[in-house]
């Protein structure tokens, strides 16, 4: 077996059901985001009374405390369920090392990954710029777009004369698009960070198990730029960007083994020599050298069969739109882990 091959397969076999799972967790949340809809359309009849329309003042106010206790909600049910998924992650790295190195690894704490996951920032590409940004500060930022976004319907409602119920339907509309996929996206790349922070405290515990580590992007027709010119590239360990670079990246970092401290029987190609495979190999590429089962597990059967047919992955962005919780993530893992 060959170490760093087989650390990447499994990343980006580990990657995939990664998504599903923040789809999942979508799903785990989205009550609290319909309950904080409701919420907000009891408030809305008396807007165009007359009375209302004295005090928009207090209407408004009503209005961020509805949407600050939702957000609240959101943020400590996420912040647990990332927490409960960072145990996991920490465990899956230590599990993946276990079977190629000589001596044993050390599993960062909990506490310690749910510290990290608050107080390490993303480097989120924003625009043509890029900011750092820790999970707080972007549910902080969630929060004021939408109780803006919000008040701006209702104002913009009362003063052009709409009736309750035409502002109740744009607020229903509002929440129901925008808000929910500001939330999607917000849960897709929390989970991405607290993916990309387990791994990274996992390797730091172990640092001397490392000599390098390589930037792996998904390419396919969903890729930016920005993962796509770093895909592949190798550095020192700790020297390349940190996953996730922007709102919903599916990137990750590849780890070289130290090479005296593994397994016998276990072949290293240093990072000095290109990797495991050619430089510049596609997701397409690796998926094409997966298994059945991993490749129906990547794009669903039908779409899977096109795709051994012949199909080019361009046409699979966002293949089947599954979502996992937790449980599934680690029985679909393990299952595919027996295959392979």
């Amino acid at each position: 077996m060959e170490a760093t091959q087989y650390l990447e397969n499994a990343y980006i076999r580990h990657r995939i059901l990664v998504e599903r799972y923040a789809k999942g967790l979508y799903k785990e949340l989205k009550p609290i985001l319909v309950n904080m809809r409701k919420k907000l359309l009891t408030k809305i009849p008396e807007a165009t009374t007359s009375f209302q329309r004295y005090r928009l003042t207090a209407l408004l106010e009503d209005i961020d405390n509805v949407i600050l206790y939702g957000v609240d909600k959101l943020d400590k049910a996420m912040f647990k369920k990332l927490t409960e998924f960072a145990e996991y992650e920490g465990q899956f790295q230590a599990k993946l090392f276990d079977k190629i190195v000589t001596v044993n690894t050390v599993t960062p704490s909990v506490e310690q990954m749910a510290i990290a996951i608050k107080a390490k920032p993303m480097e989120l590409l924003a625009g043509h710029a890029t900011k750092k940004a820790t999970l707080e500060s972007l549910i902080s930022e969630f929060s004021k777009t939408n109780r803006q976004g919000i008040r701006n319907a209702i104002i913009g409602g009362i003063l052009s004369g709409e009736t309750s119920g035409q502002i109740t339907r744009n607020i229903n509309q509002l929440v129901n698009t925008r808000t929910a996929n500001q939330v999607k996206a917000l849960v897709r790349t929390a989970t991405a960070h607290a993916s990309s922070v387990a791994r990274d405290e996992f390797l730091q515990e172990n640092a001397g198990l490392m000599e390098g580590e390589k930037f792996v992007a998904v390419l396919d027709a969903g890729t930016t730029l920005q993962c796509a010119n770093l895909d592949q590239q190798v550095g020192e360990v700790g020297s390349l960007p940190r996953p996730p670079l922007h709102w919903g990246c599916r990137s990750t970092i590849v780890p070289y083994v130290n090479i005296d401290k593994l397994l016998p029987g276990i072949e290293l190609r240093r990072a000095a020599q290109g990797g495991t495979v050619a430089r510049g190999t596609t997701y397409e590429q690796w998926l094409k050298g997966q298994s059945k089962a991993v490749q129906d597990e990547a794009l669903g059967k039908g779409k899977a069969e096109l795709f051994r047919g012949g199909m080019k992955l361009e046409k699979f962005v966002d293949p089947t739109g599954k979502a996992y919780s937790l449980f599934d993530l680690k029985r679909v893992e393990a299952a595919l882990e027996s295959i392979n």
